[in-house]
Order: C-alpha cells, then sequence, then structure tokens
C-alpha cells in the first residue's frame, strides 16, 4: 500500500500498460466528504491492495473531469485501492478508509466513489531564546498514531483487539520554512492531534546553542503539547520558542584506501534511524553538510546529543545515504525501520557515533578516491 500512497505524491516513469485482452476498467467520481460534491482537478491513483496483485510497471493515475468523474482503462486483473489527492485537501493516511477493488479479467467496475477530506493548516511563529524571530527555521508536524501490537499486520481485527506498545508513533505529514517574520504555515494536513517541532538553520547566529524544540518550547517530545487540526480550518498562533541544548564538535579526516588525506571532500552529518522506531530523528534531528580542507580535515559544530551517521560520498557512489535514509512504512501508516538495529548494515564511506558528553574527534573516513 505505501507504493500509493507515495504515488500521490510522486510521480512515477510511466512504462507499457498490459495486454488489453486481459485489461478490465474503473470508473467513478471524487466527492467531498462534507458536500458530497464532485471535485475537479483532483488526481486519482491506482495500487495494489495486497501482496496477490504484484505492483504494475506503473502507478495508473488521471485526473477528474469538472463534476469530479475518472475512468481507467487497460488495468490488470487484481485487487486494488483508489486514492485521491487535491491540493488544499489532505493526503490519505489509512489504506482502510479507501475504495477497495476486485478486479476480474475483461470487465470493469463503475460508479467507485473515492471521497477525500478538506486539509487543516498550522501557522504560528519561531522565536529564537532571546525571543527574536528566527529566519529559514523548518518546522515540522508529526500526526500522533497509537502503535499497536497483538496479532497479524493484515488481521481484520488487529486494530480492534491489539493492546497499545509504547508512546505514540510520530509520523511526519507536512513541514514548512519560516520567513523574515520568523512565520510558517504547514498546509494539507489531515484532522488529528499534532507534535510541531522547529529547528533552526545552522548558519542563523541569533539561535546558536538552540535544538530542535517542541511546541510550545520544549526539547523533550514526550512533554510537548498536543497541537490539534481539524478538517478545513487552520490552527494559528502555534508560536515555538526555541531552547537551547548543549552541542559538541564532530571532528576527523577524510582519506583513501592508502591513507593518504582526500582534500575538499563532501562530509555530512544525519541522525541515524537504524534505532528510532518512530523516525522522528529523521525530520527533527541534526542535519549537517561540510567540505574538508585541502588536507582532509573537517569539523562539524554545534550538534546535540544523540546517534548519527557521517558519509563522505564520492561522484561514483551511487548507494550513498541508501541504508541510513531508507524508511519502510506498512499497510497502516507505521515506520517499520529502526526495530532492531543490527538488520540494517552500514554501507561503504559510513561511521555511526554516538555523541553523550564530550566532543568526538579522530574520525577517520576511508573513501573511494574520486
Amino acid at each position: 500500500m505505501g507504493l500509493l500512497l507515495a504515488s500521490v505524491a510522486v510521480t512515477l516513469v510511466v512504462q507499457g500498460a498490459p495486454p488489453a485482452a486481459q485489461a478490465g476498467g474503473i470508473s467513478g467520481i471524487v466527492v467531498e466528504e462534507s458536500t458530497h460534491l464532485g471535485v475537479a482537478g483532483a488526481r486519482v491513483v491506482v495500487g495494489p491492495a495486497d501482496e496477490s496483485s504484484a505492483p504494475p510497471d506503473r502507478v495508473p493515475e488521471t485526473t477528474t473531469d469538472a463534476e469530479g468523474r475518472y475512468a481507467f482503462s487497460n488495468i490488470a486483473p487484481g485487487h486494488y485501492r483508489l486514492a485521491a489527492h487535491k491540493e488544499g485537501f489532505a493526503l490519505p493516511v489509512n489504506e482502510t478508509a479507501l475504495p477497495l477493488i476486485d478486479l476480474v479479467a475483461g470487465e470493469g467496475v463503475t460508479n467507485v466513489v473515492v471521497t477525500v477530506r478538506r486539509a487543516g493548516v498550522v501557522s504560528g511563529t519561531v522565536l529564537s531564546p532571546s525571543g527574536e524571530p528566527v529566519v529559514n527555521a523548518t518546522v515540522s508536524a508529526l500526526l500522533k498514531r497509537l502503535d499497536v501490537v497483538g496479532g497479524p499486520a493484515n488481521a481484520p481485527d488487529r486494530a480492534a483487539t491489539a493492546a497499545p506498545d509504547g508512546p505514540p508513533i510520530l509520523m511526519p505529514l507536512g513541514s514548512g520554512t519560516t520567513d523574515a517574520r520568523g512565520e510558517f504555515r504547514i498546509d494539507n494536513l489531515p484532522a488529528g492531534d499534532y507534535v510541531v517541532a522547529a529547528l533552526a538553520d545552522p548558519a542563523d547566529a541569533r539561535s546558536s546553542g538552540a535544538g530542535t524544540t517542541y511546541y510550545p518550547g520544549t526539547t523533550d517530545e514526550a512533554a510537548a503539547d498536543a497541537v490539534g487540526v481539524q478538517t478545513g480550518r487552520v490552527t494559528a498562533h502555534v508560536d515555538v520558542r526555541l531552547a537551547t541544548v548543549q552541542t559538541y564538535q564532530v571532528s576527523g579526516v577524510v582519506v583513501d584506501a592508502a591513507g593518504a588525506p582526500v582534500g575538499d571532500a563532501t562530509v555530512i552529518l544525519m541522525p541515524d534511524i537504524r534505532n528510532d522506531a518512530s523516525l522522528t530523528s529523521l525530520f527533527t534531528g541534526a542535519h549537517r553538510s561540510v567540505q574538508a580542507d585541502a588536507n582532509g580535515v573537517f569539523v562539524i559544530t554545534g550538534i546535540p546529543a544523540g546517534a548519527y551517521i557521517i558519509e563522505s560520498p564520492t561522484a561514483d557512489d551511487s548507494t550513498f545515504g541508501a541504508t541510513s535514509r531508507s524508511v519502510v512504512i506498512d499497510g497502516g501508516g507505521r515506520p517499520l525501520a529502526g526495530r532492531q538495529r543490527t538488520d540494517a548494515a552500514l554501507g561503504p564511506e559510513t561511521i555511526a557515533i554516538t555523541i553523550t558528553g564530550a566532543d568526538v574527534s579522530d574520525i577517520r573516513l576511508i573513501v573511494k578516491k574520486p
């Protein structure tokens, strides 16, 4: 199902259609939940509903007409779900709310109604620890969803019978950047309770020492106030005052396999998500990119305590970041990455570090020489 939901936001390359003899059709209408009126110009996509329906070479998509109607042809037999999206409407986050289609070879399914909801909005201001507006701060809206256990992931009664397992999963559904007045706006959010996190631009000297801060002004994710978002409404005045945290320095040298310094190499630091079941750090943790000097020496400053990945990509390194940035979402919208740290091996030119109460130095990154 992740393929379907992802396709709402990302256009995929269109390849060949299935043979007409085996194909069927799907048609219907996209309507707004509150008015039941057709939604013109909505993007509609078709994706496999289960593993028995192999993903097609492409994700079929179309756009609704002036009355909100859509039609697909040349769809291979199988089990599918339909999703629709348009600017100003919320992206779907629960696959069970999407229409389920059982398409038989050579037949068609008509009058399939896809319901969409008006999106909510969060707006506010980010202030420095001293109370000044913060420019270019990144603000993320993370939907609070209760993680559950208790049965197979595909069991129909799983949600009804499973018991809560730990704190809520935080699912990132939107982000924004503050303007010259420190103001931000995050659109297209489904209704629900959110945690809002702000992270200052490392180049902003006024926010020096400020770490990821959760509304209204805490560095403790569990202590953050919930921000309620309602369908079609703006939740305003979500003002975050950045909190200062102890930061540290990470330094080392980039060398080739022979031990010779690699001058001017790019060094990137990012959160290590392999041990973060909620993936919160991927969106709220420190991210830095610096350039080593002519002797391969690099210094990264202003990094809060935590677990990180350090990499130095080369021009021909097609696997750069593949492990550290891999995110797998299950059918219920829950992230699976990080359940077992040892499951994800580090790629080449990559080192994992943990910052506790001191600077980390003498890192030696061995890379392929460009």
